[in-house]
């Protein structure tokens, strides 16, 4: 048997700001358990097609990464680019095109018994040890929510210094993971929500029990409701640290 932990996913789900039942969801999720890779990113309402980035991005974290390498990030451009088709899009959508699409980008693998964490935005990763200690990364506080996010965007000048040796490493965080250590992904709604409230064990444990969408779905409704939770996209991913 290994002595290395993997993260196995016991629940990913999204709810759409919007309560239709074909509303857009700007959030996307990926998750590779082979590879031990998974992502989340939350693309910005004024984007031209947001989700789509959002897709890219997320997928490119779970193919391997390449998002935090400049070179790898403009093959990751080059791709949104030819899935939109720029040259068939009318004036008015090639004008939204050319000022760009932008979304935050949440991803984490695991490494031997170590979690990495790279986030660039306000989408959130939360570690709980089998003592109830929690971690969180990038943000730690509620009021961090009410700074604008940093995004990465389809425009090489809005990246500008984003994916430079310096930088990276404010975007990086490494954490030890032991059997029975719960990481929760969430975008930055849902993140919002549980630092207002210090991170605390009821605020928690009501997340790590959420196992279905119709869960979350009525999890997310009632505090929209209640004013505890603004309307937004709200992704929340949960992973468990097992030995295989």
């Amino acid at each position: 048997m290994s002595n290395y932990v993997r993260l196995r996913i016991v629940f990913q789900g999204s709810v759409p700001k919007e309560d239709a039942p074909d509303a857009p969801n700007e959030d996307q999720i990926a998750a590779d358990e082979a590879r031990q890779r998974f992502a989340v990113c939350d693309g910005a309402s004024e984007s031209y097609d947001s989700a789509r980035w959002s897709r890219v991005l997320a997928d490119a974290w779970v193919a391997g990464g390449s998002v935090v390498s400049r070179k790898g990030f403009r093959a990751i451009v080059r791709q949104y680019e030819a899935e939109c088709d720029p040259d068939a899009l009318s004036w008015s959508k090639r004008a939204a095109f050319d000022r760009g699409s932008f979304a935050t980008v949440l991803g984490v693998s695991l490494h031997r018994n170590r979690v990495r964490v790279f986030a660039v935005g306000d989408s959130i990763a939360v570690l709980i040890s089998n003592s109830g200690g929690v971690a969180t990364f990038p943000y730690t506080r509620g009021e961090e929510f009410d700074q604008r996010p940093l995004l990465f965007s389809t425009n090489a000048s809005a990246n500008e210094g984003l994916l430079r040796g310096a930088a990276l490493k404010r975007w990086l965080a490494t954490w030890p993971l032991q059997p029975g250590g719960a990481l929760l992904l969430m975008t930055d709604a849902l993140g919002q929500w549980l630092l207002r409230r210090d991170a605390d064990v009821a605020s928690y444990t009501a997340l790590l029990a959420i196992h279905t969408v119709e869960q979350l779905n009525s999890f997310v409704r009632a505090e929209r409701l209640n004013g505890a939770m603004r309307r937004d996209d709200t992704t929340l991913v949960h992973l468990r640290a097992e030995v295989p």
